[in-house]
């Protein structure tokens, strides 16, 4: 029962996360990382949030960033 919950819930979450758009946001981040930028602190907790509402608000319709 468990498991088959699991596995519902990580085709739930693959049906709603364009694997193109995470691996790009990966990609900026890790650049972002290589020049040692300020702005990869922020980057990385954007896409934190994102990922957030996508598998835990995404139902609710609200989006609430930090």
């Amino acid at each position: 029962m468990k498991n088959n919950h699991i596995q519902m819930q990580l085709t739930s979450l693959r049906s709603q996360i364009n694997p193109h758009f995470l691996f790009n946001s990966l990609n900026v981040i890790y650049a972002l990382a290589l020049d040692k930028k300020d702005e990869t602190q922020d980057a990385i907790i954007q896409l934190s949030d994102i990922l957030r509402y996508v598998i835990y608000d995404s139902s609710s319709k609200k989006f609430f960033t930090r």
